[in-house]
């Protein structure tokens, strides 16, 4: 008997959201030369109700020890797509296709959906390019380019 699973491997391989967000880390970490970066960190309690996997996205520095400004929270199902994005209250203020918009949650954060990866990945460009976005990296680069350097004025002792 032959095999009764179908053409499995001849299918595009599939790429998880997770996959994509670390490919912006690297470019936003040589855009910025280090000082900012990325950081997915997976949602391990069972507080999601209609999702099965589900990570944090925040912007970190590595000069700013214990500090990360978070952007949006994903959280899709095995079939991946659809992926909801969770944008952070204090980021909701920028301008978004009306097609990727859900509403608000419970916790008062705008939940926004992409259908495939292609949606996926143009809401996440209206997210990273927005002017808003483009603010809190360059504020946190100048802090982070400020920590380890020697003050500008004389200790008086």
């Amino acid at each position: 008997m032959g095999s009764l699973w179908g053409d499995i491997k001849k299918e595009d391989k599939i790429i998880v959201p997770n996959t994509i967000i670390k490919e912006q880390d690297k470019i936003l970490g040589e855009i910025t030369s280090g000082l900012v970066n990325v950081e997915i960190k997976e949602i391990k309690n069972k507080r999601l109700k209609d999702a099965e996997f589900a990570y944090d996205v925040s912007l970190i520095s590595y000069r700013m020890e214990n500090y990360n400004y978070p952007i949006f929270r994903i959280e899709y199902n095995v079939s991946i797509y659809p992926v909801r994005v969770i944008l952070n209250v204090n980021i909701q203020d920028i301008d978004l296709d009306p097609l990727y918009q859900i509403g608000n949650n419970e916790h008062g954060e705008y939940v926004l959906e992409a259908t495939d990866k292609e949606n996926f990945i143009r809401l996440l460009e209206n997210i990273l390019a927005s002017k808003q976005m483009t603010n809190i990296i360059r504020s946190i680069m100048a802090l982070s380019e400020q920590i380890g350097k020697e003050p500008d004025f004389e200790i008086p002792f």
